[in-house]
């Protein structure tokens, strides 16, 4: 494909499932898919407690050998691949000595797990469970403690291997590594990599579940529009009046109360047929012309009980997806380290806030 002529490239990069980012050596190459040539971007997020059983049903689909968006996974299944160990390794510094920093907490050897001394990847352990936790250090000699600490400061060297120290970022891979674990790390990566990727005015931050809610996906879709329109990316974008159309017939096609679907239907374009494949009767319905205007679209003779987290999903099977409260403690860290590494951010902050709030509710299994 020519790269060059797309309107947009989807990536999920820098998830491991996701592709690379092309080096400067693989310009030109078959490695290159374009990423170095777009200097403006979409962040869309979502909830990841329903982002990761998402991915993980994309997983069993692919080991069932089950067409793509057709079927959950069993809930047996999920808590199985949930609660397995991953494959993503604990890593430290490797470096003898130790950086300066606020100390969050002070573990003395007793405080180990074997109650007699510490292991680098049981100090790292303790600082992936920390909430306020930035680094940790490992004492080799004297006090031999694990020091949890925030606010890196500066680096001094150690030379004597008898009192060298083992020191390391906070790493969620640190805690027990199950799938759940890593996939809450490469969701915090996600965010990281391209919040610092793009300029601020360079980037719009949006949720999934805004941008697909009944009473907030037309407001997000004229959003979208107003940022695609700034660009310089040669995009025809339609008036802002018709932007909740395009909405309506592009993501809430399915709706039997949608009032596009009606003129599609009195246009001689159908409607709907759950028994159709899904991307047949998508692209029947998307050749239908626009002709509504917004004051039309936005009335109360469309649904507003839409199941937030998982709009308008083709997938079939049970949606149950449970946790354990020490998962669910996980990911409400994770959420309020962005939070905290983002202050200033107010469209990602009140995305993580609500998720937050999401999380904070969902009751844990027994």
């Amino acid at each position: 494909a020519d790269i060059y002529r797309v309107a947009a490239i989807k990536t999920h990069h820098p998830h491991p499932h996701g592709r690379e980012y092309p080096t400067i050596e693989d310009v030109g190459t078959e490695k290159d898919w374009g990423a170095r040539e777009i200097h403006r971007g979409m962040i869309l997020l979502r909830n990841p407690l329903d982002a990761i059983p998402s991915f993980h049903n994309y997983l069993y689909e692919v080991e069932q050998q089950l067409d793509g968006h057709s079927t959950r996974a069993p809930v047996e299944e999920w808590i199985k691949w949930r609660d397995t160990p991953g494959d993503i390794q604990c890593v430290r510094y490797q470096t003898m000595g130790y950086h300066d920093g606020d100390i969050v907490r002070a573990m003395q050897p007793s405080d180990a797990p074997n109650g007699a001394n510490w292991f680098w990847k049981d100090c790292a352990k303790y600082c992936g469970m920390e909430k306020e936790c930035e680094f940790w250090t490992l004492e080799r000699s004297g006090g031999q403690q694990c020091l949890l600490k925030k606010n890196k400061g500066d680096y001094h060297e150690v030379f004597d291997v008898d009192s060298d120290y083992r020191e390391g970022n906070y790493h969620m891979d640190c805690i027990f590594q199950t799938n759940f674990v890593q996939e809450l790390r490469f969701w915090e990566r996600f965010v990281a990599f391209w919040m610092a990727h793009f300029q601020k005015e360079d980037r719009i931050i949006m949720s999934y579940e805004g941008f697909t809610g009944q009473d907030t996906g037309a407001d997000a879709s004229v959003k979208l529009a107003d940022f695609l329109r700034k660009g310089e990316s040669g995009l025809d974008v339609v008036e802002t009046e018709q932007v909740p159309c395009v909405w309506e017939k592009v993501v809430n096609y399915r709706k039997t109360s949608n009032p596009v679907l009606d003129i599609a239907k009195m246009a001689g374009y159908g409607m709907y047929n759950f028994d159709e494949p899904q991307q047949d009767s998508r692209r029947r319905l998307q050749a239908a012309p626009i002709s509504y205007d917004r004051t039309q679209l936005r009335t109360d003779g469309i649904s507003k009980t839409m199941d937030p987290s998982d709009p308008a999903s083709h997938r079939t099977g049970n949606k149950i997806r449970p946790y354990t409260q020490q998962q669910l403690d996980s990911t409400v860290a994770m959420l309020e380290r962005i939070i905290k590494n983002y202050p200033d951010e107010t469209e990602l902050v009140d995305i993580c806030n609500s998720y937050v709030e999401q999380v904070k509710s969902r009751q844990a299994e027994d």
